[in-house]
C-alpha cells in the first residue's frame, strides 16, 4: 500500500532536489531526503540506483574519502553478477576474470569439481567505484569522508524524520538504509554472530608465471591450523588471496606478509605452492576483525528503516555468496521502500521495514545455516582432509553443498494475502 501524499513524501524528482556531485557541505536542517544509505559499499550502492533511478532524493554517505580496498573473497556468483546486470555493470566486459572449478585442499589432500554455474572473479574496490559512478548519474548524491555517529531521532519523534549525527552536521531522512558492511553502526543496534573469533585479511597476488597458469579459472580453498583461506583470480592478471586465521594464535604467528604465508604454507602444502615467489601488490594486508559469522538479524525493525548486506546477515566467507547477498537485499530494501512498478517515486509505509526483515530473514536462514556448518568443517582440517576423499568419489556432491549456500535472488513485491496482511513474496 502506497503512503499519501503529503509535505513528508518524496515529490518523486530527484533532479530538481539533488545535485549529482556533492559540494561536502552539510544540508541544511530544514532539508529531508527521501532515503539517507549509511554505507557506501554493494549493498548500498545497488539500493542508492535503483531508488535514484526512480525519482527518489537518495543520499549515500561514505565514511573514506576515496577508493579503498575491503576484506572480501571478491567471488561473484552466477547470481549475484545477474543482479549486476540489472543496475547496467556488465563484469565481463570490466575485466572480470571467469571462475569455472574450485579446488579444495586440506593440509596433505586435495580435491577438484566444477562449478554448477560460472563464477566470476572482480575486485571490490573496482566494482564499488564502479557502482557509485552509477549511484551519481541516476541521480544519488554521494558525500565521502561523512562519519556518521549516532542516529538521534527516529520516524516517531515529534519532527516525524530519521535524523542522524554526522561529522558534517545533522542529516534528515524518510527512510534510512544501513550499509555498513562489517563495520558496526552501534547507535542503532550491535550484531552477535555464532563465531566472531577470526581476524579477515585480503591480499592481492601476482603469482608466478606457472602458478598463475594452474590457478586461472579456479577458486582454490586452503585449509590450515587455526584457519582457512582462498585464492581466486580477478581482473588484471592479478588473483585475490582472502583468509581467516583466529585471532588468538596471531600473537604468535605475527601479522606481516612474511610472517602470515611462511605459516599458512608451512600448514598446506598446496598453498606452498602458490605462494612461492608471489608477489603482494599492497604495503599492508586489508584487515577486518571480530567478524560476526553466522548472525542473521532478529530484533524488530524500526519503522523506515532497512539493514541490508552484512547489516541483514553474514554468511562465512567461503561460501562465496556474501556478494550477491549484498546485492540481493540492497534491492529489496528498494522495493520495499518504494514500488518499482509505480512512475511516481513515492514512498510505501514505513512499517514495510519489518515486512523487509522478516522476509530477508526466512529468506537467508537456510543459507547462512549451511554456510555456517561448512564454516565448522573448515575448523577441522584433518577433517577437510577425509572430506578430500569424499568430493572425489561423489563429485556431485559439490552441486549439491554449492545450491544450499546460494541467495535465493528472486525480486521480491508487495502483496496481500487473503487475511490482508502485507508481505514481500519472492
Amino acid at each position: 500500500m502506497m503512503e499519501a501524499k503529503s509535505p513528508e513524501q518524496g515529490t518523486g524528482s530527484t533532479k530538481s532536489r539533488t545535485s549529482k556531485k556533492s559540494s561536502g557541505a552539510p544540508d541544511k536542517k530544514s532539508f529531508v531526503h527521501d532515503v539517507v544509505i549509511v554505507g557506501g559499499g554493494l549493498a548500498g550502492g545497488v539500493a542508492a540506483i535503483h531508488l535514484a533511478s526512480r525519482g527518489v532524493s537518495t543520499l549515500i554517505l561514505e565514511k573514506e574519502k576515496g577508493p579503498h580496498h575491503k576484506v572480501c573473497g571478491e567471488f561473484i556468483s552466477a547470481e549475484g553478477a545477474e543482479l549486476l546486470k540489472e543496475i547496467g555493470i556488465d563484469l565481463l566486459a570490466l575485466g572480470a576474470e571467469p571462475v569455472r572449478r574450485f579446488r579444495l585442499h586440506g593440509p596433505h589432500k586435495s580435491c577438484e569439481a566444477k562449478l554448477p554455474t560460472t563464477a566470476l572473479g572482480y575486485s571490490r574496490l573496482a566494482l564499488d567505484e564502479k557502482i557509485l559512478e552509477l549511484a551519481e548519474k541516476a541521480g544519488a548524491e554521494v558525500r565521502r569522508g561523512v562519519v556518521v555517529k549516532e542516529k538521534t531521532e527516529g520516524l516517531e519523534s515529534p519532527g516525524g524524520h530519521i535524523v542522524l549525527a554526522t561529522s558534517q552536521g545533522e542529516v534528515h531522512a524518510r527512510r534510512l538504509i544501513l550499509a555498513t558492511g562489517k563495520s558496526e553502526f552501534r547507535s542503532y543496534q550491535s550484531r552477535t554472530g555464532r563465531d566472531s573469533s577470526y581476524v579477515g585479511f585480503k591480499m592481492h597476488l601476482k603469482l608466478k608465471p606457472s602458478a598463475a597458469r594452474q590457478a586461472r579459472e579456479h577458486c582454490d580453498l586452503f585449509v590450515f591450523d587455526h584457519g582457512y583461506g582462498g585464492l581466486a583470480p580477478i581482473e588484471n592478471g592479478l588473483f585475490n588471496f582472502c583468509f581467516l586465521i583466529e585471532k588468538a594464535a596471531l600473537k604468535k604467528i605475527g601479522t606481516d606478509w612474511d610472517a602470515l604465508a611462511s605459516f599458512i604454507a608451512k600448514h598446506n602444502w598446496e598453498a606452498s605452492r602458490y605462494l612461492d615467489g608471489a608477489i603482494p601488490q599492497f604495503k599492508q594486508f586489508a584487515v577486518v576483525s571480530g567478524i560476526p559469522y553466522g548472525f542473521l538479524r532478529n530484533e524488530p525493525a524500526e519503522n523506515g528503516v532497512f539493514c541490508v548486506g552484512d547489516q541483514m546477515a553474514v554468511i562465512p566467507s567461503l561460501t562465496g555468496d556474501g556478494m550477491s547477498i549484498a546485492a540481493m537485499t540492497g534491492r529489496a530494501a528498494a522495493m520495499a521502500i518504494i514500488d518499482f512498478r509505480a512512475r511516481d517515486g513515492h514512498l510505501r509505509s514505513p512499517t514495510l521495514s519489518a515486512v523487509y526483515q522478516k522476509e530477508m530473514r526466512a529468506r537467508l536462514k537456510p543459507q547462512i545455516e549451511s554456510g555456517y556448518q561448512l564454516h565448522l568443517l573448515f575448523k577441522r582440517p584433518q577433517l577437510c582432509d577425509w572430506a578430500t576423499y569424499v568430493v572425489n568419489a561423489f563429485p556431485k556432491i559439490t552441486d549439491l553443498l554449492f545450491l544450499r549456500t546460494r541467495a535465493r535472488t528472486g525480486a521480491p513485491r508487495l502483496k496481500v494475502d487473503s487475511a490482508g496482511a502485507k508481505r514481500l513474496e519472492a
